[in-house]
C-alpha cells in the first residue's frame, strides 16, 4: 500500500526486519503471526548453526526446538508488550561482530 511504500522509500538502508514487516503487511499477516514467524525463523537459523558447529543431529535439534517453544512464546509476548518508543535494534553491535568474523580461529562458514 501507499504508506508502506513511502516508508520503505524514506529509509536509506532498510534492514531485513523492516522488509519482513512490510511483506507481512502486504500479505495481510497479522502482527502477532508475523512476529511468530520471525522468531521461528530466528530459532531455526540458530539451531542450524548449532548442528554445523556441534555434534548435534537433526533429531536432537528437533527435540531442542520443541523444548524451546515455550521460551519462544514468552519472547513473543514480551516483545508485543514493549511500547513503540522503546523499540530499537542492534545494527551497531551486529556490525562489530561481523567485522570480527574474519579473524575467528576456525571459519566454518565461509562467506
Amino acid at each position: 500500500d501507499e504508506p508502506a511504500c513511502a516508508l520503505f522509500e524514506r529509509i536509506e538502508e532498510p534492514g531485513v526486519a523492516l522488509g519482513w514487516a512490510l511483506a507481512a503487511r502486504a500479505w495481510a499477516i497479522s502482527p502477532a503471526d508475523a512476529l511468530t514467524a520471525w522468531l521461528w525463523g530466528w530459532l531455526e537459523n540458530q539451531l542450524a548453526v548449532l548442528m554445523k558447529t556441534l555434534p548435534l543431529g537433526q533429531q536432537a535439534a528437533q527435540r531442542l526446538t520443541s523444548e524451546l517453544l515455550p521460551t519462544l512464546e514468552q519472547a513473543q509476548r514480551t516483545a508485543s508488550e514493549i511500547a513503540p518508543e522503546h523499540w530499537g535494534s542492534a545494527p551497531f553491535g551486529l556490525a562489530l561482530t561481523s567485522m570480527a568474523h574474519e579473524r575467528q580461529y576456525s571459519r566454518l562458514f565461509r562467506s
